[in-house]
């Protein structure tokens, strides 16, 4: 039996486990619970599951919860607390946010020649939002990145590159900035009922409420913001299905909050929250390629987020040899797939052919 988790990520964390004291022969399930029954072994997080499943995430989640509630699965929560962002960090010891890491932007472009490679309207399933945003940042642009999904909505503002806002339809609460301090426990859950009752109040906004009530000062409220951001631009990663349109914008007219440099934000989102049917498809066309570290981002590459193990990993696809990615990507590894993924969306990682192939 498990208690209803304060958000999908916390959930996505945990561990499911078969329940050994369960009758199953009168147990009735459909074909996508038998599926996710067959492949649930006590070791991988949820999110490894739903990602082998092909099942949409919503879906997965939904059938993950029947089977929780008639007794067939026993969910344990993450061993370890989430590990927290540079800005959640900072937010939490009340230090300012973390210097992002570079974009390299490309030449300037006529109009036409930007939307050459990636157009200016799609499905996000065919066109992954990581390579989208990716394209917007480098080439700077400025204007509103609507994306769509069934029952909800996205729009991403940009200013020369970077995001300076983003609009959820409708609101999620989990989004709203009290909730994400409560999420890290840098205010209390008394502060964040009265930060409610004041903005109730006065109509004013709940960051500027909780500068007030001495909960951050006004430099933490500016990373605070641009945390929100990142984590509401990462939430539209995870969607499999829907569709995309950008509307340019003069960069003056599309300015909103603090700007949020996108190259760790979209390395994040490629490698944790993108559908793994989408990471395969992407890789497939690549398996017998060989494969390299571009030499202008290895200093961007050196800044990013990664595990001792993953820079071992990236080592070993730079190492010299003549390897096929087939060759070097673990076939049952949903992580390494991701990581390569990620690498080859933000452009520090280039496949090429190998002689003879």
């Amino acid at each position: 039996m498990t208690t209803q988790l304060e958000t999908t990520e916390e959930f996505l964390d945990g561990i499911l486990h078969r329940n050994p004291t369960l009758d199953w022969k009168g147990l009735k399930v459909g074909n996508e619970e038998a599926f996710i029954l067959s492949h649930v072994n006590g070791t991988q997080s949820v999110r490894d599951l739903v990602a082998q499943s092909n099942i949409p995430l919503g879906t997965s989640i939904a059938v993950i919860r029947r089977l929780l509630a008639q007794g067939a699965l026993i969910y344990e929560r993450a061993r370890t607390e989430r590990k927290m962002s540079r800005i959640e960090l900072a937010l939490l010891k009340g230090r300012a946010a973390p210097k992002p890491q570079p974009i390299l932007r490309k030449p300037a472009e006529t109009a036409a020649d930007v939307w050459k490679d990636v157009p200016r309207s799609g499905d996000i399933y065919a066109i992954p939002l990581p390579k989208v945003l990716w394209h917007a940042a480098t080439h700077r642009l400025s204007g509103v990145l609507e994306v769509n999904a069934p029952e909800i909505a996205k729009k991403i503002r940009l200013a020369a590159g970077a995001a300076v806002g983003v609009e959820s339809m409708p609101v999620v609460l989990d989004e709203c900035l009290g909730r994400l301090f409560r999420r890290i426990g840098r205010i209390s859950h008394a502060q964040y009922e009265e930060s409610l009752k004041e903005m109730a109040r006065t109509r004013r906004k709940q960051g500027q409420v909780l500068v007030e009530m001495g909960c951050l000062s006004d430099e933490e409220l500016g990373t605070a913001l641009r945390w929100q951001i990142e984590m509401k631009v990462l939430d539209a990663f995870s969607w499999s299905s829907g569709t995309y349109t950008f509307l340019p914008q003069r960069p003056e007219a599309a300015r909103g909050g603090p700007a949020v440099d996108l190259v760790e934000v979209i390395f994040k989102g490629a490698r944790r929250r993108t559908p793994f049917e989408i990471v395969k498809r992407e890789l497939r066309q690549h398996l017998d390629s060989g494969v390299e570290i571009v030499v202008s981002m290895r200093e961007t590459v050196e800044g990013l987020p990664m595990s001792a193990g993953d820079r071992r990993f990236v080592g070993q696809l730079a190492a010299p040899g003549g390897r096929s990615l087939r060759e070097m990507l673990p076939t049952n590894s949903v992580a390494r797939h991701h990581l390569v993924f990620a690498l080859a969306v933000i452009g520090a990682l280039r496949f090429r052919t190998r002689p003879g192939k």
